[in-house]
């Protein structure tokens, strides 16, 4: 066996002579064709733009040449009514709303008023007086008026008044008079039954007379 040439000797770390290289060229990879573009999945309505685009421009048209036809409507004030005028219609209003109240609407309104009265020299007075406000009358009234001490003993008699009373009227009753103590509580009680509109009012109530307080009125309603 002979050996290889000095000049083919090489130590092992030596790379080899360019000549024994052997460079192996890349495969060329066949051409592919190109390939189309993707076309989006939603397609632009380009038609139906243009459709709405002319609709709009259309009805602007329409909303100008509109008003291009209208005429400015000047505004001129009527005459002015006088503040006088329109006060006499409010009082005017005002009066035949109280007359209606006062004489048209049908309704039973009534007060019994007692005052107690403290003179001189121990004398007591109680008044009363019987105030209609209603527009019906009073049929068939009867009051009575009874005055205590505070144990319950009568200081004077028992005043009792029959009559009528006419719509929008009054009457008055006679006083009750006794002699008393200003520093004493006195009972007062009064009662009435009358006939209205055919409707039958009857009621009574209690009034105390406490303190020191000389004069003192009490009004009641009756109906």
């Amino acid at each position: 066996m002979t050996s290889p040439p000095p000049s083919a000797r090489r130590d092992p770390g030596e790379a080899p002579p360019w000549e024994e290289l052997h460079i192996v060229a890349p495969m060329r990879q066949p051409e592919m064709p190109p390939s189309a573009p993707l076309e989006p999945l939603m397609h632009r309505d380009t038609a139906l733009e243009v459709d709405l685009a002319a609709e709009e421009a259309a009805r602007k048209r329409a909303e100008e040449e509109a008003g291009k036809g209208l005429e400015g409507v000047l505004y001129t004030p009527g005459p002015q009514v006088p503040r006088r005028r329109v006060w006499l219609v409010v009082a005017v209003i005002v009066i035949i709303a109280c007359a209606v109240w006062f004489y048209g609407i049908p309704r039973t309104d009534a007060e019994l008023v007692v005052r107690y009265n403290e003179g001189l020299l121990g004398g007591v007075n109680v008044d009363a007086r019987i105030e209609n406000h209603g527009t019906r009358a009073l049929d068939a009234l009867t009051v009575t008026v009874a005055v205590q001490d505070s144990t319950d003993t009568p200081v004077a008699e028992t005043y009792e008044w029959d009559g009528r009373v006419a719509a929008h009227s009054d009457a008055g009753l006679e006083a009750v008079h006794f002699q008393g103590d200003q520093w004493m509580t006195y009972d007062i009680f009064v009662s009435w039954e009358f006939d209205s509109a055919g409707q039958h009012y009857m009621g009574t109530e209690h009034l105390v007379t406490s303190g020191d307080a000389m004069n003192l009125w009490f009004t009641v309603q009756m109906d």
